[in-house]
């Protein structure tokens, strides 16, 4: 759904995209939506996660396991949803 509305868009501003692209090598746009690590992007912008989540503490990028958001040990997604549950979010999980 997320990808359609993209093409769409290149659509209307007059790209043209891979997926409408008729030799596929001919293209202004080309979508990928990332998902894998996203977290990882997250943690490199501690001050957006603050301001979605105003109760996790702004020291969290200070945290030594943190400052470098692709080599976060244990997992990305598994320490940002600590940090969030820490701070009285998302009990259920992610």
């Amino acid at each position: 759904m997320l990808k359609e509305k993209l093409e769409n868009i290149a659509q209307q501003t007059g790209l043209i995209t891979k997926t409408i692209s008729e030799d596929k090598k001919t293209f202004q746009v080309l979508n990928r939506i990332a998902i894998e690590e996203l977290e990882a992007w997250f943690f490199g912008d501690i001050q957006a996660i603050v301001s979605a989540y105003p109760k996790v503490s702004t020291n969290v990028g200070q945290q030594a396991k943190y400052r470098k958001p692709d080599e976060i040990p244990g997992g990305t997604w598994e320490n940002l949803e600590k940090i969030l549950q820490k701070a009285g979010y998302h009990r259920g999980g992610l």
